[in-house]
């Protein structure tokens, strides 16, 4: 849905809402300034109040003498994702277009990475190095960097600019001299150290004296980056851990370029990084500024670009018009709406007057749309324009479908005037999505009932469009309990299917409902909200502690509606579940999350009476001891031990076959920890038990898991033999045939280290150490370590770094001799 180039329209917001004298000022001061070093600037505010279009603003000043290169990185959610936040990856490959000079250190290594990333020949590439020269080594990576982001194929484009652009052969001898002697080097290292070693390279070839072109009148501030929508990288409520990771590669750019490059940053929150480092409370370090609403002259003047000049109808307009706060300014949003009906006026060949605003009640968006309705065409276009508005994002077909059925002169102009309209946002979809904004949404809404036909004509819509998300999203809105009944279906199937890719996007048909925004106001929602806590705890994609969080936001919302007073069971179930997810969380110490899983199921087992719902709590109250008792003792092991025999005591092998093998499973978990050869002994007994019920082809995850524990307890045991050790690598290989790292990246790395450690106990009990089980250990160490290094787990990640070097070491020495 292209945009017309009438600059009057109110659609064009960026080239008139941030026309704001306070940040351009400050913007220049830096920009202008001859010494560094500089702070980063953030800009903060609520939704609507013009962060994007103030960064748009702030690019177009960059011309004539403040004319220096920038990039954006733009962190807005695209289809509930982004390639910026999916691979930081693309954040360094962004920050390098900033200039058009060699980058030697950082593009070798980002070369390497894309070799190792997408197996490609590294041979190739060093030959390319060696006899092509240092302009054409990138034959070898550009078609598949070209292919897998248009942001790689834009930075692989830029280094081939780079290197063609130097004509001086002694300064290409000497960068393909300093290539070869990186060469192998980086030949050497494994994909997760060469991407934690590319920020440091890319930092230090932007500090090059020819990195970028001098700026007149010695200015300091050689480039921009731009960094918008930042909220959606560091989300409010993230814990302090998944921040301090999330936002690193900008720390250490910000922290290595401040003399030369100048941050800009917007968000909705305010940044709080003390907690990393105190630096960040300096406002030397990083200067913030809440943006409120429009001055007097700035509204005026967006009014004036509007042509709306009137001071009559500006006076009417910013008499009735939303403020941000008490005294912070007028709100764009709600400014905008304004101006559309103001526009909506001049199409029609009408003169607005101060008389056309005076039904609108001032400061009251819902008022104000009633008013904006009346200003449409006709009742056709009125109901056209609510009905976009309660589906979370459409594209132009969509939006004409809802029009009408066939094409159409009136369609024409009705996508047109849409085209023109100030609260016409893009979406969180792909390029050419749209959806209304979202201030002005809810004010649409509630300017009357929304018919349950528009929700069924939405939902037979998206279902043509072979659309399940948004299908789902409106027999939500027309049926909770029926549209909760199949999702729980849905995400039930895919995950007994272990297609855990599919299961998490399931998880992202919530986002449109907003329902973990807030506490549940009835029953259905707590419902919801208990089945979705659920749904984040037993996933398996992404990050286990932010599943986790927002598993326990889930039911902690649901807990204040199911309360132990007016609704006991309902809340004891809750309790469980919190149970769960407080136990596999280990952000904020997992000690202190296992004590409060222990309490949660305690408070379970106060209200639970029926035998066998105790047990399903027991055996979750004796997990959560085994975990404890790794780190607080082995007093922790006895409650466990008793939990889990009492548990198992309530359950039949025949009658009720799948808990029975659960308890039992638990019970072998906690008989292995022991240390005690006859409780290993007896561990392996139970587990092996427990294959009689969970086989491969009806309980694929548990079976995986069943063999995992084998493999640790045969790799464990005190007189580890050669044949006990071959069980165990077996076992894990098996585990591996399900624990795929697609579907199950944690547990793959957990079983690929475990692993290793079996292969290379193997190795040091042969004489010499057998060189095929060093060569396994070292394959699956170097597995376990980029998995682990891909989901942050950084205390694994060194761990499985030293056992690389062990098994180097044992390699060598074995060699020696």
């Amino acid at each position: 849905m292209a945009k017309p180039r009438d600059p009057s329209l109110p659609s064009l917001l960026q080239d008139r809402f941030t026309d704001r004298e306070e940040p351009l000022q400050l913007f220049h001061r830096y920009l202008d300034s001859v010494e560094g070093p500089f702070p980063a600037l953030m800009f903060y505010g609520m939704g609507g109040i013009g962060k994007s279009w103030l960064i748009r603003k702030l690019r177009l000043a960059l011309t004539g003498v403040h004319a220096v290169p920038a990039v954006l990185i733009d962190y807005t959610r695209e289809q509930d994702s982004n390639p910026f936040l999916s691979d930081s990856l693309l954040f360094l490959a962004e920050v390098r277009k900033l200039t058009e000079r060699p980058c030697p250190q950082f593009d070798l290594a980002f070369a390497f990475t894309l070799v190792k990333r997408y197996r490609l020949d590294e041979a190739a590439l060093e030959h390319s190095v060696k006899n092509a020269g240092a302009g054409m080594f990138w034959e070898a990576v550009k078609a598949a960097g070209g292919a897998l982001n248009p942001v790689l194929g834009g930075a692989l484009s830029m280094m081939e600019k780079a290197y063609g652009a130097v004509k001086d052969k002694a300064a290409l001898s000497a960068i393909r001299e300093r290539f070869l002697k990186d060469v192998a080097g980086l030949r050497a290292k494994e994909l997760a150290a060469l991407e934690d070693e590319l920020c440091f390279r890319l930092s230090e070839d932007l500090q090059a004296d020819d990195a970028f072109p001098l700026r007149p009148a010695h200015r300091a501030v050689r480039a921009v980056v731009f960094v918008d929508t930042l909220e959606a990288l560091i989300p409010a409520g993230m814990s302090e851990v998944a921040e301090e990771r999330a936002s690193m590669r900008l720390r250490e750019l910000i922290y290595a370029l401040r003399d030369r490059v100048l941050f800009i940053i917007a968000g909705q929150n305010r940044l709080d990084w003390k907690f990393i480092d105190a630096i960040w409370e300096d406002r030397a370090w990083l200067e913030q500024h809440r943006l409120s609403g429009l001055s007097d002259p700035d509204a005026r003047d967006f009014l004036n670009r509007c042509n709306l000049r009137d001071p009559g109808v500006q006076q009417a307009i910013l008499d009735k018009c939303l403020w941000v706060g008490e005294g912070q300014g007028y709100h764009p949003a709600s400014l905008g709406l304004f101006a559309d009906i103001g526009w909506l006026e001049l199409r029609a060949k009408r003169v607005p007057t101060p008389a056309l605003f005076a039904e609108v009640n001032k400061g009251d968006m819902a008022s104000l749309v009633r008013r904006f309705l009346k200003s449409l065409p006709s009742e056709v276009e009125q109901e056209w324009v609510r009905r976009l508005a309660v589906t979370p994002t459409f594209d132009e077909a969509a939006a004409r479908a809802m029009h009408s059925e066939s094409w159409s002169v009136a369609q024409d102009l009705a996508i047109d005037m849409l085209r023109g309209l100030s609260f016409l946002v893009p979406s969180t979809s792909d390029a050419g999505w749209y959806s209304v904004d979202s201030s002005v949404q809810d004010a649409l809404q509630h300017t009357g009932e929304v018919p349950n036909a528009w929700h069924e004509r939405w939902r037979a819509y998206w279902k043509s469009r072979g659309n399940d998300a948004l299908e789902w999203f409106h027999h939500w809105r027309l049926d909770s309990r029926a549209a909760l009944a199949q999702w729980v279906a849905s995400a039930e199937a895919t995950r007994s299917q272990l297609d855990m890719v599919q299961h998490a996007a399931l998880l992202k048909w919530w986002e449109p409902t907003a329902i973990i925004d807030a506490p549940p106001t009835n029953g259905d929602a707590a419902a919801a909200l208990v089945a979705l806590g659920v749904e984040y705890e037993l996933g398996s994609l992404g990050p286990r502690d932010e599943r986790c969080q927002r598993a326990i936001l889930c039911l902690e919302f649901a807990s204040r509606f199911c309360t132990k007073d007016q609704s006991p069971v309902k809340w004891a179930e809750i309790q469980n579940h919190l149970g769960n997810a407080w136990s596999y969380m280990k952000d904020g110490g997992w000690a202190v999350n296992l004590k409060k899983a222990i309490s949660c199921f305690v408070g379970a087992l106060e209200v639970y009476t029926d035998p066998l719902v105790r047990a399903r709590v027991q055996n979750n109250l004796g997990l959560a001891y085994i975990y404890l008792a790794r780190i607080d003792g082995r007093e922790y092991l006895t409650l466990a031990i008793q939990c889990l025999e009492n548990a198992q005591k309530a359950f039949h092998p025949e009658s009720q076959p799948y808990f029975w093998a659960g308890t039992t499973h638990n019970l072998a978990m906690a008989y292995s920890k022991d240390g005690d050869a006859i409780y290993s002994q007896k561990a392996i007994d139970l587990f092996n038990q427990t294959l009689t019920v969970y086989r491969r082809e009806t309980f694929p995850y548990q079976w995986a898991k069943v063999h995992e524990n084998l493999g640790i307890v045969y790799g464990g045991l005190r007189d580890s033999s050669a044949g006990n050790l071959e069980k165990s690598i077996a076992c894990f290989e098996r585990c591996l045939e399900i624990r795929t790292a697609e579907a199950f990246p944690e547990d793959w790395a957990s079983s690929q280290f475990n692993l290793g450690v079996s292969a290379l106990s193997l190795a040091k009990i042969s004489s010499p150490p057998l060189a095929e089980y060093l060569d396994r250990a070292e394959r699956a160490f170097a597995a376990a370590k980029e998995g682990y290094a891909k989901l942050g787990l950084i205390p694994e990640t060194e761990d499985a770094l030293a056992a690389i070097e062990e098994v180097r070491r044992l390699s060598q020495h074995s060699q020696s001799e």
